[in-house]
């Protein structure tokens, strides 16, 4: 009768041990159904955020906004947008976006959904595109009417001294003058008969006025005259009317909206437009100091730097 009673306390013992093993396996299982579960809805939510980033790099529309911001220095540090996409069932999305710099935009969102809530940031960066009309190192760069006008509205600052409609240019003694065309031909007449040439531009100078540092030549009836050569640093915009009767060299960028033949002008920068067979070089030195007051185009890159 002491054997059974031992046979049975050990059958009693083995059994609870196996109904420990059992209720703590299924207990296990269940919570890692739990677990898996959990991180299944996480991964599902997370690939939604990341597909409202790839969506959102694609939307034309809101990137130029992103573009706008960055580039408008007086546009507020931290904001607010509402995105939808009927793709991936979004509706009213708020978006904060925050400048981080001039060229870097934080933007974050939550995402809530089956108890689960996430907060995405991630990071656009613009970057500068390149003018292959300014890059290449050519001394001349075939453009059409458009393509110039587009280019030329890109100028973001006038820090160059402009010259404009009816402007005579001269050189005397090395420096360069301007008077106006109704000055210049009042002077002709004047000495129309004169044996002393050089007397014309000495009263032309002191009636004129000095140019000193790079231009901005835009304007119609722009004459280059006088008896010396004329030596010109800038931007100039030639729209076919104007005229070089005195040998003038130009150094920088020169916009040739016609194929007028100009046999007194010779360009060290680059020829933009239509080459009329003047004489053209290439020199990095004039092109530099001009290069950077050009807006230039800028695209947004996506850099992934998620929090969740």
């Amino acid at each position: 009768m002491k054997r059974k009673g031992y046979i049975s306390i050990f059958a009693l013992l083995i059994g609870l041990l196996l109904f420990t093993i059992i209720t703590f396996m299924i207990v296990s299982i269940r919570s890692h159904n739990r677990i898996s579960t959990h991180q299944l809805w996480m991964e599902q939510e997370r690939l939604k955020g990341e597909s409202i980033a790839a969506f959102l790099l694609e939307d034309e529309i809101k990137m130029k906004y992103f573009k706008d911001l960055l580039g408008n220095d007086k546009a507020e540090e931290v904001g607010t947008t509402p995105y939808s996409n009927e793709t991936l069932g979004v509706h009213n999305l708020i978006i904060t976006h925050k400048k981080i710099s001039g060229n870097e935009l934080q933007l974050s969102f939550k995402i809530e959904g089956k108890g689960i809530k996430q907060t995405f940031n991630f990071h656009l960066l613009a970057r500068d595109l390149p003018i292959p009309a300014l890059e290449e190192e050519t001394p001349f760069h075939a453009m059409d009417s458009i393509e110039m006008e587009e280019l030329l509205s890109r100028i973001t600052h006038n820090s160059l001294t402009r010259i404009e409609d009816k402007a005579v240019l001269f050189s005397q003694e090395g420096n360069v003058y301007t008077i106006d065309e109704e000055d210049y031909l009042a002077l002709l007449e004047k000495y129309e008969e004169s044996e002393n040439p050089e007397a014309l531009w000495q009263e032309a100078r002191e009636s004129g006025k000095p140019i000193s540092g790079p231009v901005f030549m835009d304007g119609e009836r722009i004459l280059f005259a006088g008896i010396e050569e004329i030596n010109m640093e800038g931007i100039a915009v030639d729209r076919g009317d104007t005229r070089f009767l005195a040998k003038t060299n130009w150094n920088g960028m020169y916009f040739n909206y016609e194929n007028n033949v100009k046999e007194n002008l010779s360009v060290f920068g680059k020829l933009l437009g239509e080459n009329s067979g003047m004489v053209l070089e290439f020199k990095q030195e004039f092109m530099d100091p001009y290069k950077n007051i050009f807006r230039k185009e800028k695209e947004l890159i996506y850099h992934t730097s998620y929090s969740y």
